[in-house]
């Protein structure tokens, strides 16, 4: 699932790159339910190793950086108004990773419950990004 998950990066960048919401939004969706689905399945069924737990966080990180690409390209507004938090946050994801390559030599694979709610709600929060704008726009367009 997660290598399935990392697949999917180039196709969520070309949506970037071409201008497809909707397209980039449902994939990004997909992405992050499959996520969830594939820690689930590996903690219920003790499918866990270190070679998964790479992958998952290599294909985390790669959806994430898309992620990012997706809101700095169809929510530049949102982007200018809260740059400074923005930067924060992804200075420190950024330097968390280069500390755990200098340290460990690779990046960390953290799957602990509070890294995992975290992560839940980070995905929350740009999904609805994506699909309350989606449907704000929807709506106005309705109304007007």
């Amino acid at each position: 699932i997660s290598s399935a998950r990392l697949g999917c990066t180039p196709i969520l960048l070309l949506a970037v790159v071409t201008g497809l919401p909707n397209l980039f939004r449902w994939l990004l969706l997909s992405c992050l339910i499959s996520d969830f689905a594939d820690g689930w399945i590996a903690r219920r069924f003790n499918l866990r190793s270190e070679f998964g737990a790479t992958l998952d966080s290599r294909a985390d990180i790669a959806v994430q950086a898309v992620a990012l690409a997706g809101i700095w390209s169809f929510h530049k507004v949102f982007v200018a108004e809260y740059r400074l938090p923005l930067l924060m946050m992804v200075t420190m994801y950024e330097a968390e990773i280069l500390m755990a390559l200098w340290r460990y030599g690779r990046i960390s694979s953290f799957h602990t419950l509070m890294y995992r709610l975290a992560a839940s709600a980070l995905g929350v929060f740009v999904m609805s990004l994506f699909f309350a704008a989606s449907l704000l726009s929807s709506c106005t367009r309705h109304l007007g």
